[in-house]
């Protein structure tokens, strides 16, 4: 579990990078919600047993989009509706939540077991577990480009002060609204090593891990 919680903590520290309260409470909601989507569009399209690798395949591309939409959305309300993110993202989770509940009834939506399906979550390469190595790859991509990016630079810069970098014309909306993208897509990495594992979705699988992230 160290890994979902540990990218789940990434998308939370971005958006605390980003300073004046920044916070996204809805990265759990957005795991759960992007494997569900994921899950039902992808049986619709691919049959895990007959298509697995097909269907392995388009439920990752889809749970990662919903998860960068409904991050576009949290951006969207921070940068641009300049809501109080505690706020905002407490209202999307709820959201999220709920739309989750609506999909699947209040229950646990399966996923046909499948080698591949499994590999994801509980695979092992040179002793080495796939969701951690993952979780080292994501961690290391956002470091770098944290360190090493304009982006970067910039949100610091906005989490430092956010009146005297937008004087410096930084575009402090469009880095609010790409860091709780980030966030989002982050979470939905979660969701599908959160599906792989277990085989199924839930609305509130998780429901502990919000503050442990935090």
């Amino acid at each position: 579990q160290m890994p979902e919680l540990g990218l789940l903590a990434i998308g939370v520290g971005l958006a605390m990078i980003a300073g004046n309260g920044g916070i996204d409470l809805s990265v759990v909601a957005i795991a759960n919600l992007s494997g569900i989507v994921g899950g039902r569009i992808a049986s619709l399209m691919y049959g895990p047993e007959s298509e697995p690798l097909y269907f392995v395949a388009m439920f990752t591309c889809i749970t990662l989009c919903t998860g960068l939409i409904c991050g576009l959305i949290n951006g969207a309300l921070v940068a641009y509706a300049r809501l109080t993110p505690i706020l905002s993202t407490l209202g999307t989770q709820l959201l999220y939540m709920g739309t989750a509940v609506v999909l699947t009834n209040g229950a646990a939506y399966r996923l046909n077991y499948t080698d591949e399906m499994s590999y994801l979550g509980s695979g092992v390469v040179w002793h080495i577990p796939v969701p951690f190595m993952v979780f080292v790859f994501t961690l290391a991509a956002v470091g770098a480009l944290l360190k090493h990016s304009i982006f970067g630079v910039q949100l610091f810069l906005v989490g430092t002060n956010q009146k005297a970098a937008e004087y410096a014309g930084i575009p402090r909306a469009t880095v609010l609204l790409i860091t709780y993208s980030l966030s989002g897509f982050i979470a939905a990495i979660a969701g599908v090593l959160i599906a792989s594992r277990t085989s199924s979705v839930k609305w509130d699988y998780g429901s502990s891990y919000l503050l442990i992230a935090i």
